[in-house]
């Protein structure tokens, strides 16, 4: 298949077209030169060819293939001989072009090759130069006749001893070689095996791996003598256990027990007896016995004295300590105490344990037990206790009242003289020792005052002013008082009551008139004289009149504006007592006026395509305006059914579905009160003619190969309309099934043309629906192949036959045919009526294209298949297999397995490298094979199919024999002396040799020269020898594995006469090491005692007091003693002394860093001073690890003077080493004073009594203060003010550090006529709802606060709180409950009440833990709020429901109640506590 880029062509009239063309992009060309020919026409016909040449060259990429390559085979070559001569069949190879050359041959058939592996190499080419290689293997292997040499060892001679019936013989297994290295062996008997008495003979065979055979014998000969030493059975080792410092003590035994074989056993010698005294340490016993023969036999065993400390040591604990902090202090407070003495007969005591530590905090209350644990260093314990209690001084400070209840002012009528005062607001008192108890007296006689549950009640209080005293009276008997007063007034002080008309409602025009009128009804009015009150009207617009209608129901507003206005009501009685009330007026605005059309859309007249029976286009969006100055909203409808409106928001309308004709679009402008505006336009539509249309010529194709459908591309249809936009041109074909697609350039293509005459319809459509339309043909030519071929190729047969292809041409001429293959090569000869020959095909599918002379073309296959070699698999490698005798093997093994493209089962042959092997089929599919020999047998299957192919594949066989263990002995044991001076045999340990073998353990048998000994192998992989005499013995080990094969190999054991000389034992030199202070002892060490023996032998240490290493510590030397022994048990020591010197403390102690206050500031109230002021103890650590002694020159809890005091804390160790580095300041101040009932915001506007005074006695306080009056403008309580004028009002009060606080605000005094009497009362805001707390059962009394209430007025005048009967803080007992109430006055008079209930009960909630105390935070004066932390609480019942703030959030001046919830089902638990903030 070829591709190229098509030509393009142009025309002056603007259109080119092609008409036609030979060949198309990815057309089939043949071998040699095609030449392609393009024709163009315009639309006169003139036309225009261009021609190119196509040039297609066969090139030949194939290499030649081999025939027959020979595979790798072995010969064989006598010893001594260099290699062999080999032949092989001659390679063969093909080759697609031609004839192949051999051009190389590394070997031929025939020649000489030297022993190994030779690999042989063939090298084919073909015409071009192409080559292919053909490599194997001629390997030569050497064979063996020549018998093994071997030489046995000499005769062997033994003794047994008495009773023993064979004795076991080692020997050095015979030396043999052989020419080819490998040889087997077997024998009538093993190293190590047992012989009877007398004379045995052994013989070896020897076999290599050619079976050639040697032998060898020699002989063993068995005496009998007695040596065998008596058997002597010690007691196990004895152990006693004495107390400390015992110096010897008695150890008895049982004696051994000792057996012989002659039946008799004598002792001669025991170095102890039972209950003989023994030494603290280890002593070694030994008792010897011997037999007739004068054979010996000794047993040895150990007596061990060990030393043990039983008795704890001696602890002496300080006394009960008793410590005092002053009263009111429950802060925990550090107490200190001497260490317990202790002492104990080892003179090391070590503290285990210990409860609490001195210098550690302790709290009020009960005492706590302090408990030491001592131990020594044997593991005894002691202990001792003491307590430690701490109490709290007595009480010297009186109480202080916190607040003190407000003075009263109660109105009585003309005809009473007394009065019954309530105060519902209680004093509140805080003492060091809790809530103290709060009496009340008078000295105005005939008034009785008492406490009455949370009210205050003085009955018969006379008109005037009556002073009261509250006494508050702390458990210590101290006492504090406050004052407080009743003012008696004799007159009408009732304001009237007020009720305002509800919010009214008007309306004006947009943009006309500024105001309007508005009719409200009367407010209504009443008072407790029975008399009208006057009312007036006032309002917060300047323009606003008030008048009355005639009906005197109503009440006209004139001149009220747009918007809201606030109405003032007053209501006046006859003694000057006022009320207001206040309502609104809200007056909206309306619109009436349309929006103006600015821009209405221009007629429109538009056509419409002939036939076509509607029209869509765009207008130009229309324009409005309003007077409210919001843009209207604009919509469009027509009568006409059928035509719908877009606005398209961008400046356009679109307007679709247009009949033809006159078609009325209405346009609206409609604003946001619903008024609108309107326009119209009209539409009208007329027809218009059909567009144009010219078709290209005729066209013609081919199908596409293997294919009876083309493929074809044609010039577009060329259309236009009188509209000026092109038409839509659509293609259909008859016979349909014809696919056309726009290459959107000039072209369209078709797909899917059927072989013969196809009509092509091309139609224009224009934008009225109008069409043109015309037509062309595609003429395809036709080609049919044959179908695909299969074939079989023979051996020599290179070529195949099949049918030709069929073809017709529309010009009736008979088309030439001619045949291409893929891949390349394939030669083809079509002189033979209706048949075609191919020839050079290969194996498998070539794909053959036939092409016509027009182009036509169509594909088949050929599938060819050669007779190949048959496929075979070989069974794995086998498993090693194991002789335990001969020289050859027999095996049976998985039959190989072949197939072949004949489908007949090729047969299979079997061969061996080494040759020799015979094979043999079984009935199961199994191959047995015999004759195998030791070694690895190549085993090559070779398959061969019905025409002689062979294929071959190939395994090992290995066969092995049982070797004998590979066994090592262990060097020869050091010398060991006898442990008796009357004793010739002994005892000698040594490792167990190490053997191995590949069938499994070998198992090991001992003999030893001279004869005698008993060997014992034990569990630790030792063997003990037993009867070994002075001198040298030869031991001989024999390994025998399961197949019997035996290796033997041999040490030396040495035994020397008796050692009683102790071993040399050299210490180091006397050791001195100092320490720093602080530390009490220290790690010493020291190099190993030196020692050495006259028996040359290694020694064992015995015992050492102490280790290298260890820790020692200060105070008077130690001894350090280590005890050796050598191998005959005599013992040697050495000792020296471990000196450690203390240091001397010159270090001061050292203050703990955070510890030391930085400062200490604290805000009290006013002449409360004295104060006692606490703070967090400093601490101090010291390197002797005891508490430093504290001194300080005030005390935490002392009573500190107003001002700064410098506070010096000074630490000292029992050395006298102080240190002094810890002090800072205590600053004592006294809080601002607190100044009570100010005035504050807007100025007090006050109408005067009655008209044409010109001054009023104006009351705003009592104002109070807990400082000092420093300076006033006015008095504290009422004044007399001038009307119609503003008075600044200054009141100063100051502590005693002259610190001051000012109240200061406003009085206007206005006369009664100028304003309208104030009859509304105040409004309360902030008023606490119930508050109910519920506690656990057993909970103490709780502390409850609330945020006091406040009001506000109408008339602007803040008002002032006129009576409360409870603090806004208080302890309340469990199962208490009481009414909290305040009553608020503005500034005519008018009051407002506010109240709530408090109670305090039990509830099953869940228990609250951690609920944090109250909270006081101190800000710089000026700063209103800060942020305060706190740990959330949590419950029994898990975390909170609800809390009322959160952690860290900003708190403003004064107290703040801090509320959680904790529930538990349908029971709650409250924890609140207060968070003060002052300055």
């Amino acid at each position: 298949m070829v591709y190229f880029v098509e030509p393009q062509a142009s025309d002056n009239s603007g259109i080119a077209t092609l008409r036609s063309r030979t060949h198309s992009p990815g057309a089939f060309f043949r071998v040699g030169q095609t030449e392609v020919c393009y024709r163009f026409g315009d639309p006169e016909n003139n036309m225009v060819d261009c021609c190119f040449t196509v040039s297609v060259t066969e090139v030949d990429n194939t290499p030649p293939q081999i025939l027959f390559c020979p595979s790798d085979f072995t010969l064989a070559s006598e010893v001594g001989t260099l290699g062999a001569t080999a032949t092989w069949p001659t390679p063969q190879a093909i080759d697609n072009a031609g004839p192949v050359t051999t051009q190389s041959a590394s070997h031929n058939s025939g020649d000489f090759f030297q022993l190994g592996n030779t690999q042989v190499n063939y090298i084919f080419a073909d015409q071009t130069g192409k080559t292919v290689q053909c490599t194997f293997t001629v390997i030569v292997r050497q064979v063996d006749t020549i018998p093994p040499a071997a030489q046995c060892p000499a005769h062997i001679t033994r003794t047994a001893g008495l009773g023993v019936s064979s004795v076991r013989v080692f020997w050095d297994e015979p030396v043999v070689t052989d020419n080819s290295g490998d040889v087997t062996r077997e024998s009538s008997h093993f190293s190590g095996q047992s012989f009877p008495i007398g004379d045995t003979v052994v013989m070896y065979t020897f076999t290599d791996v050619a079976n050639n055979i040697a032998t060898c014998t020699f002989t063993i000969a068995i005496t009998q003598v007695d040596n065998t030493d008596p058997v002597v059975t010690c007691p196990a080792d004895v152990v006693k256990v004495v107390s400390l410092n015992a110096q010897n003590s008695r150890a008895s035994w049982d004696p051994p027990s000792a057996t012989d074989n002659s039946g008799e056993v004598f002792l001669v010698l025991n170095t102890h007896s039972p209950n003989d005294f023994f030494t603290v340490g280890i002593t070694m016993v030994t008792y010897t016995y011997r037999d007739p023969s004068n054979n010996m036999g000794s047993c040895v065993f150990d007596v061990i004295i060990i030393e043990v400390d039983s008795v704890p040591p001696t602890v002496s604990c300080p006394q009960d300590v008793t410590q005092t902090v002053p009263f009111g202090s429950f802060n925990p407070v550090s107490v200190t105490w001497m260490e317990p003495v202790t002492s104990d007969n080892s003179g090391n005591v070590v503290l285990v344990s210990r409860s609490r530590n001195p210098g550690d905090t302790f709290t009020l209350g009960p005492s706590t037990t302090v408990t030491y644990n001592y131990q020594d260093n044997s593991g005894n314990r002691a202990m001792c206790s003491f307590t430690v209690t701490v109490m709290q001084a007595s009480d010297t400070q009186p109480p202080v009242f916190i607040s003190c209840t407000n003075d009263q002012e109660v109105s009585i009528p003309l005809e009473r003289s007394t009065a019954d005062v309530t105060w519902n607001y209680l004093p509140t008192a805080t003492d060091n020792s809790g809530v103290p108890n709060i009496q009340y007296r008078t000295r105005s006689p005939g008034v009785s005052i008492f406490q009455s549950g949370g009210q205050i009640l003085a009955l018969n209080v006379p008109v005037g002013l009556t002073l009261f005293t509250a006494i508050a009276t702390d458990s210590g008997g101290n006492t504090a008082e406050c004052q407080f007063s009743a003012n008696v007034i004799q007159g009408d002080r009732v304001p009237p009551t007020l009720i305002c008309p509800p919010d009214q409602t008007g309306s004006m025009e947009s943009g006309s008139s500024t105001t309007t009128s508005v009719v409200f009804p009367e407010a209504t009015a009443n008072d407790n004289s029975g008399r009208a009150p006057s009312v007036t009207y006032s309002s917060n617009s300047p323009t606003a009149v008030f008048l009355q209608n005639p009906d005197g129901r109503t009440q006209l507003a004139d001149n009220i504006g747009r918007g809201q206005t606030l109405v003032f009501v007053t209501a006046t009685d006859d003694s000057g007592n006022t009320v207001t009330c206040t309502f609104t007026i809200t007056v909206s605005a309306v619109d009436t006026t349309p929006p103006t059309i600015t821009s209405c859309p221009q007629n429109q007249a538009l056509q419409i395509s002939t036939g076509g029976t509607t029209r869509s286009f765009t207008v130009s969006q229309a324009q409005a305006t309003d007077n409210s100055g919001i843009n209207p909203t604009i919509g469009y409808t027509t009568p006409n059914p059928g035509v719908s409106i877009f606005d398209n928001a961008v400046g356009s309308v679109f307007v679709n579905n247009v009949p033809v004709g006159v078609t009325i679009i209405t346009v609206t402008a409609t604003d946001g009160f619903n008024n609108m505006a309107m326009c119209t336009f009209t539409i009208t539509i007329s027809s218009n003619p059909p567009p144009t249309i010219i078709c290209p010529p005729n066209q013609s194709a081919n199908p596409d190969p293997g294919s009876t459908l083309a493929f074809l591309t044609f010039s577009k249809a060329v259309a236009s309309d009188d509209s000026g936009i092109t038409p839509n041109v659509q293609y259909v074909s008859n016979p349909a099934g014809v696919q056309f697609f726009d290459s959107f350039g000039d072209f369209i293509f078709a797909q899917n043309v059927v072989i013969g005459t196809t009509t092509v319809i091309a139609t224009a459509t224009d934008g009225a629906n109008n069409m043109a339309s015309c037509s062309f043909t595609i003429t395809v030519d036709q080609i049919t192949c044959p179908d695909d071929q299969f074939f079989t190729l023979q051996q020599g047969q290179n070529f195949v036959t099949f049918p030709q292809a069929t073809a017709t041409d529309n010009s009736g001429v008979q088309p030439t045919i001619t045949y291409r293959s893929i891949p390349g090569g394939v030669a083809f000869d079509d002189s033979s009526a209706g048949i075609v020959r191919a020839f050079n095909v290969q194996g498998g599918t070539t794909t053959i294209t036939a092409t016509s002379t027009d182009s036509a073309r169509c594909t088949f296959t050929l599938t060819v298949s050669v007779d190949a070699p048959p496929m075979i698999n070989c069974p794995p490698d086998q498993p090693v297999i194991t002789l335990r005798g001969g020289t050859t093997a027999f095996l049976t093994f998985p039959g190989a397995t072949a197939t072949d493209d004949s489908f007949v089962t090729p047969t299979i042959e079997y061969t061996s490298i080494p040759p020799g092997v015979s094979f043999f089929d079984s009935d199961t599919g199994d191959i047995f094979a015999s004759n195998v020999g030791i070694g690895r047998t190549t085993v090559t299957a070779t398959a061969t199919d019905a025409g002689n192919t062979m294929a071959s594949c190939s395994f090992t066989v290995t066969v092995t024999v049982n070797s004998p263990p590979q066994l090592l002995c262990p060097s020869d044991p050091a010398t060991v002396q006898l442990r008796s001076s009357t004793g010739t045999t002994t005892a000698v340990s040594f490792p167990r040799p190490s053997a191995t073998d590949d069938g499994g353990l070998p198992t090991l048998e001992y003999a030893s020269t001279p004869p005698g000994i008993m060997f014992f192998e034990s569990t630790g992989n030792t063997v003990l020898a037993t009867n070994v005499n002075v001198g040298m013995t030869t031991v001989t080990v024999t390994a025998t594995d399961t197949a019997n094969n035996m290796a033997s190999c041999t040490f030396e054991l040495t035994v020397t006469g008796v050692d009683d000389t102790p071993p040399d034992v050299q210490c180091p030199p006397d050791i001195f090491q100092s320490i720093s202070f602080g530390t009490t002892e220290t790690v010493v060490r020291w190099d190993e005692p030196t020692v050495t023996d006259t028996s040359g032998q290694q020694t064992i240490l015995i015992s050492r007091s102490h280790t290298s290493g260890d820790v020692f510590a200060g105070g008077s030397p130690v001894s350090v003693t280590y005890i050796y022994a050598d191998m005959s048990g005599n013992q040697g020591r050495c000792s020296f002394l471990v000196s450690i010197g203390m240091g001397i403390d010159t270090t001061a102690p050292v203050v703990v860093q955070g510890t030391c206050p930085s400062g200490v500031v604290q805000v009290i109230d006013i002449n409360s001073a004295p104060q006692s002021v606490t703070w967090e103890l400093p601490r101090a650590t010291d390197n002797s690890n005891e508490v430093p002694t504290r001194m300080a020159t005030h005390n935490s809890g002392d009573l500190f003077q107003l001002g700064n005091t410098e506070v010096i804390y000074t630490f000292c160790d029992s050395t006298g080493n102080c240190n002094r580095m810890c002090s800072f300041n205590v600053f004592l101040q006294e809080d601002a004073p607190t100044i009570r009932n100010c005035p504050s915001g807007a100025p007090l506007i006050v109408p005067a009594d009655s008209f044409g005074f010109t001054a009023a006695l104006v009351q705003y306080g009592p104002i109070t203060s807990d400082g000092m009056l420093e300076s006033q403008t006015h008095n504290t309580m009422r004044d007399l003010f001038e009307v119609n004028r503003i008075h600044n009002v200054r009141i100063n009060y100051c502590n005693n550090e002259a610190v001051c606080r000012e109240c200061s605000f406003q009085v206007n005094v206005i006369p009664v006529n100028s304003r309208p009497a104030d009859t509304t009362p105040p409004t309360v805001t902030n008023c606490a709802s119930d508050i109910e707390r519920r506690v656990p059962l057993g909970s103490p009394d709780q502390f409850i606060s609330w945020r006091t209430p406040t009001a506000i007025d109408p008339s602007g005048v803040r008002s002032s709180l006129n009576n409360q009967n409870y603090e806004t803080q208080r302890t309340v007992a469990m199962g208490s409950s009481f009414l909290v109430e305040y009553i608020f006055e503005d500034a005519v008079g008018n009051t407002a009440y506010c109240a709530f209930s408090v109670s305090v009960s039990t509830t099953n909630g869940p228990n609250v833990f951690n609920c944090p105390s109250d909270i006081t935070r101190i800000v710089p004066r000026g700063t209103q709020s800060i942020s305060v932390s706190w740990a959330d609480p949590t419950s029994s019942a898990g975390p909170y429901s609800s809390r009322s703030q959160n952690p860290g959030s900003t708190f403003q001046l004064g107290n703040t109640l801090v509320t959680y919830i904790f529930r538990s089902g349908s029971e709650v638990t409250v924890c609140d506590f207060i968070v003060r903030v002052i300055n």
